[in-house]
């Protein structure tokens, strides 16, 4: 049989990397010829059968790389391994699958499958430290944790702002000082933050948070549409928890939202009721509406208006 290998996941950076390995060992070994790359968008399991049922030419083993996964039934993908030439190695490369497919539980199951899941933790430290050392640089652990909470989890972010660093600092120890003055915060993180200040119901520093962030060069045109994100994602959170969902798993699994957004929404649902939630829904959904008819302005020259509406809207989820 010959092998079929599945590689699934969110974590693209460790999925990018693993790919390029394969890439490259393999051309050093066979030859850039003897693989092939295929776009699984419109593949046919004929056209695919072209390329994987051929006994390789010039090398012994012969390399087919699927981006994406293929819309085959399932009764073609349990045919591969029989149609599948036994010198050619068949990758199937897709980070998100659909698995409520029968062509992709096929897959699940003829295929050895790699699933590169997120670090976190001491694990991603340990991955940062490591990255640097790769760079002949070194970080201290209070740059590290700053790096961390500014650019978040995505390793491709974060690898982009280690070789920034390295360069910058020139084989010295990148310093606190030196992740402050380079890097800025990702939108996945001021989203993150916005969040935690609300289900503290501190409106005082959310207020605080919004007009620093303004001040910093954010408009209010970006920052309003994370708002209504986060009153979207409430409504759901607000609704299971008063139908009796009461843990962040349960409600996760009625909702299907991720940990994080449950987390932070939850203590929000808690302390506003009904008709509270009701109201802060039909406020920002007349205003959205006012924003892009015209009754309200929504301008770089004139945010006042698109402002006044954050701040109303950010006091309603802190519980004013």
């Amino acid at each position: 049989m010959a092998p079929i290998c599945l590689f699934t996941g969110d974590n693209a950076y460790l999925l990018r990397e693993e790919r390029r390995r394969w890439i490259v060992s393999f051309t050093e070994k066979y030859g850039a010829e003897n693989s092939s790359r295929v776009d699984a968008a419109g593949l046919s399991y004929s056209r695919l059968l072209d390329e994987v049922s051929v006994l390789p030419f010039t090398a012994p083993k012969r390399l087919v790389i699927v981006e994406g996964m293929p819309n085959f039934e399932r009764e073609e993908i349990m045919r591969l391994p029989a149609d599948t030439h036994s010198d050619v190695i068949l990758l199937f490369i897709c980070p998100d699958l659909d698995k409520r497919r029968s062509g992709t539980k096929a897959l699940l199951e003829i295929a050895e499958v790699k699933n590169f899941m997120p670090l976190t933790g001491a694990v991603l430290d340990a991955w940062m430290a490591q990255r640097c050392q790769q760079l002949s640089v070194s970080i201290t652990p209070q740059a590290r944790c700053l790096l961390h909470a500014l650019v978040g989890e995505d390793q491709i972010m974060l690898d982009a702002e280690i070789l920034k660093l390295s360069i910058y600092v020139h084989g010295r120890t990148i310093e606190v000082a030196d992740v402050r003055s380079l890097v800025l915060p990702s939108a996945e993180q001021n989203v993150w933050h916005v969040l935690d200040i609300l289900s503290s119901g501190d409106s005082a520093a959310a207020l605080q948070f919004v007009r620093t962030y303004l001040a910093s060069g954010e408009s209010a045109a970006g920052l309003w549409p994370t708002l209504l994100w986060a009153v979207s994602q409430l409504t759901q959170v607000a609704a299971a928890f008063h139908d009796g969902a009461r843990t962040e798993q349960a409600i996760m699994k009625r909702c299907g939202l991720k940990f994080g957004t449950v987390r932070s929404l939850l203590p929000i649902a808690r302390r506003m009721d009904r008709s509270a939630l009701l109201a802060l829904v039909e406020m920002c959904a007349q205003a959205d509406i006012d924003l892009k008819t015209g009754p309200l302005r929504m301008s770089a020259d004139a945010p006042q208006e698109q402002e006044a509406l954050i701040d109303l809207c950010v006091a309603r989820l802190c519980g004013v």
